[in-house]
């Protein structure tokens, strides 16, 4: 589970150990209940895992492209060229994704 979503958990059982205590739902002014967290964090772990996937993606196409452009030259010497090379990948990975 991701970090976001361990403290998705762990606020869920503070909310809950405070409701106990106190004998009413506390804090008042919070929207989320206790299963209300404990049920969005699986998704919200999903999500970021999707997220660092796509991430690895983007990184690893925009390699591959400079690496074709430039063969003797090293991507970390050149970070502006390699962060338009991200974008022309996210780019590639949008049009895959389309279902037109």
């Amino acid at each position: 589970m991701s970090d976001l979503a361990e403290r998705m958990v762990d606020a869920a059982k503070t909310l809950e150990e405070a409701s106990a205590h106190y004998g009413y739902p506390f804090p008042l002014h919070v929207h989320w209940s206790a299963d209300d967290l404990r049920h969005e964090a699986p998704r919200v772990a999903e999500e970021e895992r999707e997220a660092a996937e796509r991430e690895a993606a983007i990184e690893e196409i925009a390699r591959t492209i400079f690496s074709r452009m430039f063969p003797i030259a090293h991507p970390e010497d050149n970070p502006i060229t390699m962060d338009v090379y991200r974008k022309i990948a996210a780019e590639i990975l949008d049009i895959g994704y389309r279902k037109d």
